[in-house]
């Protein structure tokens, strides 16, 4: 498993120009995406091939983005609210697509799966069109959870490279998987269920994650949420528990552990993140159960603006259980979040 080597600092200066920085976000977003190259050389050779691709799509992309931003301050300054409306929902489009634009190259360069790249594009595709990819019972874990990394990765680097805010709240029965264990820990197939094993895309995934969900925890414009059902870490093996422990010990100003006076509904296991600039909001949304389970009623992956009734009828489910329960209330999390970006 082995990533093209890159330092974030090479792009920082370039940040100055649209075109740069959505051209080094979308290089690093594949250079750091830890997924399961065959060698360096192959990495490197691939990565080199698609800059002049990646180059086009950036100048497309920033003219885009310069559009909007000056139709968003015209209806600003007209005092039109539908016209406002208008300009915020492209501005909400926007931003859903460059996040599943980045995604989707991502995933191009996961190359010794043929099967789980094409499974992952496939729903892709489908989120673009209708803001969701669902799947009802059996096991589709490895595809979800896969992409579920991925959209980790390119919302980290988006947090990292172009300054965005995230609010990200992991929700299920008990403290999340990625903190309750560390890549290199030996025990770490101790975390998955049984049936899980066979399938190394589903431990990879889990390593894959306790890197990313740290190095999030270490952006200053990040806040992470981890809640839990009452009593939840107590079914988690001594040495998950210390591990978790451990994070919140000398935690980073950006983990806010909760734990539920109650049992959380097994129905919203899973996980909300919300991806804000001064112009738009996404909300990307996991439906998954936890790594030591097999089937779920429903497997589903999110993205789009608030206002799509699908994301929202979810999100207002889950913050209402949440809230309900004694947890935090995500709406309020939110607004926060907004207020302080605009």
């Amino acid at each position: 498993m082995t990533a093209f080597p890159i330092s974030l600092n090479q792009f920082t200066p370039t940040l100055n120009s649209q075109f740069y920085g959505n051209l080094a976000t979308s290089f690093a977003t594949i250079s750091l995406a830890s997924l399961y190259y065959a060698t360096p050389w192959t990495a490197t050779a691939a990565a080199l091939l698609t800059i002049a691709a990646f180059a086009k799509k950036s100048i497309l992309e920033a003219q885009e983005a310069k559009t909007l931003q000056s139709q968003l301050e015209e209806a600003k300054n007209s005092g039109r609210e539908e016209a406002l409306k208008e300009s915020k929902a492209r501005e909400n489009e926007y931003l859903k697509n460059r996040i599943l634009h980045l995604a989707e190259e991502t995933a191009k360069f996961n190359g010794n799966d043929f099967k789980l790249r094409e499974g992952i594009l496939r729903s892709i595709e489908q989120i673009k069109t209708d803001n969701s990819f669902i799947e009802v019972g059996g096991d589709h874990r490895e595809i979800i959870v896969s992409l579920q990394a991925i959209l980790e990765n390119v919302m980290k680097v988006l947090a990292i490279l172009e300054k965005f805010t995230l609010l990200m709240s992991i929700h299920t029965p008990m403290p999340a998987t990625p903190l309750c264990t560390k890549c290199d820990d030996p025990n770490l197939t101790k975390l998955l269920a049984k049936d899980l094993l066979s399938n190394m895309n589903n431990v990879l995934t889990v390593q894959t994650r306790t890197i990313t969900i740290r190095q999030i925890l270490t952006i200053p414009n990040s806040k992470v949420l981890i809640i839990y059902s009452q009593g939840g870490l107590g079914k988690r093996t001594p040495e998950q528990q210390q591990t978790f422990i451990s994070e919140l010990q000398d935690p980073p100003t950006t983990l806010f552990p909760h734990e539920l006076n109650t049992e959380m509904n097994p129905d919203f296991c899973g996980a909300t993140y919300f991806v804000v600039t001064s112009q738009g909001v996404a909300c990307i949304g996991i439906d998954a159960p936890q790594a030591n389970q097999v089937v779920a009623k429903k497997w589903g992956v999110y993205c789009g603006p608030l206002e799509d009734p699908q994301i929202n009828t979810r999100f207002e489910s889950i913050a209402n259980e949440i809230s309900m329960k004694g947890g935090p209330d995500l709406r309020t999390e939110l607004q926060h979040k907004t207020i302080v970006v605009a």
